[in-house]
This record gives C-alpha cells, sequence and structure tokens, in this order.
C-alpha cells in the first residue's frame, strides 16, 4: 500500500496525529494498529501508560518500515517492484 498508494499512508498518519493533538493532555496514545503489529524494536511512539510505566507504540510509518523486511523485522530485502503486486491487482492491498 505505502508503495502503490502513499495517499492511504498520509490518511492514516494524518488520523494518528489528530487523535493525538485531540488528546493532548491525556497519557494516552490512539494508533491505527496495535502496538503487537511489529517488532519491539520497530515501535517508535513513546508513551506513558495510565500506570505510570513508559510504553513505546507503532505509528503508521513504524509498520510501512517494517513490513519492507522479512525474518519478523531483522532483514530489509522484500521487493515492492513485483509486476504481479496485489496492490497493482485493482488495490487491493487495503
Amino acid at each position: 500500500m505505502a508503495k502503490w498508494r502513499p495517499e492511504r499512508i498520509d490518511f492514516i498518519r494524518d488520523w494518528e496525529l489528530a487523535i493525538s493533538e485531540h488528546r493532548q493532555g491525556e497519557e494516552t496514545y490512539s494508533g491505527f494498529f496495535a502496538p503487537s503489529s511489529v517488532t519491539r524494536n520497530f515501535r517508535s511512539k513513546r508513551v506513558v501508560g495510565k500506570d505510570g510505566i513508559e510504553h513505546y507504540v507503532c505509528t503508521v510509518d513504524d509498520v510501512v518500515l517494517w513490513a519492507q523486511t522479512s525474518r519478523g523485522g531483522k532483514q530489509f530485502q522484500m521487493d515492492f517492484e513485483e509486476e504481479s503486486s496485489v496492490c497493482q491487482i485493482g488495490g487491493h492491498c487495503e
């Protein structure tokens, strides 16, 4: 989706920012993806939970970066240039 429909990534990023601004002052964060969507090393957004413990959650940009890896986020080697990409065939990547 990031390669063929980047406007959707922009939409999700804008949504995440709007929700964060709306909740300013609260110690919560609402992202589009669950924190467990990516491995811990790809979670860049620092938040402090209601329990006072610091957590890191993922943003849409973290998920896009993680999606370009293999082996659970350990290797960057996926080829998004394949002509048979599902995203090219009717936008089914969403």
